[in-house]
Order: structure tokens, then sequence, then C-alpha cells
């Protein structure tokens, strides 16, 4: 017979702890960016035939802002800063992040002849641990007045 989750301690714990985790949060909320991201890239380089780089230059756009409403909101609830003012950490954040990808996108594609959503989904998860870092370092860093 099988036991309810209740009766396990450390399930009980952990699941109940995953909506406070700030890292998990932002693997949700990088999750929804990265949907928004592949979705629009798609879109825009099969109905549009748009050339697949410029295609993910404008999908990563949209997937950044719906990432960084998320995160703001949900992830960091952090209002310290004004909007735009965070807006703009996040976004030179994720413009590095979005020459880095973009050139491994190109690499993967044109000399290791992956198809250019596998890639895409490749350099993302390259990406994840650096942008975490640099957004709660820089973008939500909480202001500790003087």
């Amino acid at each position: 017979m099988i036991q309810p989750a209740a009766n396990y301690p450390m399930f009980k714990k952990n699941i109940f702890r995953f909506p406070n985790n700030k890292f998990a949060r932002f693997a949700v909320s990088g999750a929804v960016g990265t949907m928004v991201d592949l979705v629009l890239l798609f879109v825009f380089t099969e109905w549009f035939a748009i050339w697949y780089l410029i295609s993910s230059v404008f999908s990563f756009m949209f997937g950044s802002v719906t990432h960084f409403t998320v995160s703001r909101f949900w992830v960091f609830k952090n209002f310290e800063k004004s909007f735009w003012r965070q807006y703009a950490s996040f976004f030179l954040v994720h413009l590095g992040g979005l020459g880095v990808n973009t050139l491994a996108l190109f690499v993967l594609v044109e000399y290791a002849h992956i198809y250019y959503l596998a890639a895409k989904i490749i350099t993302v998860l390259f990406g994840v641990s650096w942008t975490f870092w640099a957004n709660k370092k820089f973008t939500f860093k909480k202001v500790i007045p003087l």
C-alpha cells in the first residue's frame, strides 16, 4: 500500500519550501520566459521566414521582458528601485547573455548542424546560472539604507 505524501517529512518539508526558494522560482520564471522565447523564435522563423539569428534576437527580447516581469513580482518581490531602473539592470545582464547565446546558436547550427530550436535550448541551459547570479547581485539587490 502506498503511503500518503504527508507521512514523508522530507517530502513535506521540500514541497512546501519550493515556493520560498528563490533559485527554484527564478528557474520557473526563466522557464516561462524561455517558452515565450522559443515559441516566438519558431513563429518568426517559420511563419514570417525571418533568418533564425534575427528571429532569436527579437524572441529573446520578448522572453526577457516576460522573465523580468515574473522575476520582479514573484521571485524577488523587490520594489526598492524604480521599475525602469531595475529593468535597465536586468536588460544589461541579459544583453550580455544575448551576445553569448547568439554566437553559440550560430556555431551550433552552422558548424555542429543542430536544429536551431534544439540549439537554442542548449544555449539557454548554459545561461541559467549566470543570469541568476547576476540578477540577484545587481538587478534585485536589496538596498541598504545608510
